[in-house]
């Protein structure tokens, strides 16, 4: 699991007592609840080969919203569609 890494990753390098790791949808998450307050960062890793079919941006969009302080940082900060023509049955 992602999170189960990122804590070890964390606590190897001594700041578990400043970045606090929550293996959640952000949609289950709330400032007041599982959150203290709004969030510096935001790490995202449902990035996949379906960038727009999964509803990835609009989900990373309402955590952003929601979740993060005013100029809190997304990481990633951005991703790319690419596109390829393939010739097939429909060519002339």
């Amino acid at each position: 699991m992602i999170a189960a890494t990122a804590k070890r990753v964390i606590a190897d390098n001594g700041l578990s007592h400043r970045i606090n790791v929550l293996a959640k949808v952000s949609n289950d998450l709330k400032v007041g609840a599982e959150l203290e307050h709004q969030a510096d960062i935001l790490v995202s890793e449902v990035l996949s080969s379906e960038l727009l079919g999964e509803h990835v941006l609009p989900s990373i969009e309402e955590a952003r919203r929601r979740l993060l302080k005013p100029g809190g940082r997304v990481i990633p900060a951005s991703g790319s569609v690419s596109a390829r023509r393939v010739p097939g049955q429909c060519d002339s």
